[in-house]
């Protein structure tokens, strides 16, 4: 009998192979509408992709949780300046 958990890790598990293959492709893509392409598309998607693991890591992190999440003061620096060069 396969159970929820099991089920859950096995769609984690895909999900973040998916995520980090996007975050290799990226040496694949080019940009054609942009003046250097080739540079510029690849640091856009890479950063598409990076903020994608980000955003699932973090969302693991919470609902896999056996403990608090607390942030300290670096985090939050890292996490305003990531906002920072994303705007």
């Amino acid at each position: 009998m396969i159970t929820r958990q099991q089920i859950y890790r096995v769609i984690t598990d895909i999900l973040l192979f998916i995520v980090i293959t996007i975050v290799l492709y990226t040496v694949f893509s080019v940009g054609s509408d942009l003046g250097n392409g080739i540079v510029s598309g690849k640091y856009f998607r890479f950063y598409i992709s990076m903020t994608l693991l980000s955003v699932f890591a973090i969302s693991v992190a919470i609902i896999k949780r056996k403990e608090r999440l607390t942030f300290k003061l670096p985090d939050l620096l890292i996490l305003l300046f990531c906002a920072y060069i994303n705007i």
